[in-house]
């Protein structure tokens, strides 16, 4: 019997709702025991135990970013999603990369200064009046923040909360964001196999407000995609190299159709507990990278 990990962090050390309903169903349909560890309580004999590793909710690598990449270099075993993926997924400028590669993305600007005018006179050439500032390495909408321009020269403590964590990445203000909310689209992905749509939810912030996390307030409801939607999330996921488990599309639809706004591969939430998610294909595809 297999026994693999579901990686999670000490602020956090038990399953949540949403992966607990998948380790129930890979031990029912495979018989491999699933267990919660941290990633910072993981000692060698710790590790030496398990088979394999999945990262699930590690939702404070943000903030301890060098120590993380360490744990990551000393794995011994193998862990879903790769470190190589993770590392490049860590820093939104992967939506800069993204975007050259003809994916239709929110536009993106980075900052690495904590100069105002640079940054308001960046933010004017695009012609945007109302921007989001947030960090490059972030999470859960954390250090977010909706500016106006002509307020950005009057942002420094903004920038430089910001700029303590990492580059500092604005974005023109959507209001489809507040209309009609934000998509997340699951996908897993079997080892050789082609994306597979688990299922979608819709996210809508509380009014007000434009961050969709629960955690300030947002709903959750299940969301039926479209096939031109599936052909976005199709068209995103073929620009991510080599082999992976899971993938959490988030775009917006706008006036000028989907835009992606993150592409999640490290430890989004998955939704697992909604309605309509293919739980025995996110255990196939498990079973496929283990065996």
């Amino acid at each position: 019997m297999k026994k693999i990990g579901f990686v999670t962090c000490a602020k956090a050390p038990l399953l949540n709702a949403s992966d607990k309903k998948a380790a129930e169903m890979i031990q029912i349909m495979a018989g491999w025991k699933i267990s919660a560890v941290p990633w910072d309580q993981m000692t060698p004999k710790l590790m030496e135990s398990f088979d394999g590793l999945v990262l699930r909710s590690t939702w404070d690598y943000h903030r301890r970013l060098p120590e993380f990449n360490k744990w990551l270099d000393q794995l011994k075993i193998p862990v879903l999603n790769p470190p190589a993926l993770i590392r490049w997924n860590q820093d939104k400028s992967y939506l800069e990369e993204l975007g050259k590669k003809d994916v239709p993305v929110v536009p993106t600007r980075i900052f690495k200064t904590a100069d105002l005018a640079a940054i308001a006179n960046g933010v004017a050439k695009k012609g945007w009046t109302e921007v989001v500032m947030k960090p490059a390495v972030s999470a859960s909408g954390e250090l977010t923040y909706r500016v106006a321009t002509e307020n950005i020269p009057n942002s420094l403590k903004v920038v430089e909360s910001i700029l303590a964590r990492s580059s500092v990445i604005v974005q023109p203000f959507l209001p489809e964001i507040q209309q009609s909310g934000e998509i997340s689209a699951i996908y897993f992905k079997g080892k050789g196999d082609r994306p597979f749509l688990s299922h979608a939810v819709l996210k809508r912030p509380t009014g007000g407000d434009f961050r969709v996390q629960t955690d300030f307030g947002g709903s959750v409801e299940s969301f039926s995609m479209t096939q031109t939607l599936r052909d976005f999330c199709q068209l995103v996921l073929s620009k991510v190299p080599g082999e992976w488990l899971y993938a959490r599309v988030d775009f917006i639809i706008t006036s000028r159709g989907p835009l992606l706004g993150e592409l999640e591969m490290i430890e989004p939430f998955l939704f697992l507990d909604e309605k309509g998610a293919w739980l025995q294909e996110f255990v196939r595809a498990i079973e496929s990278h283990f065996t």
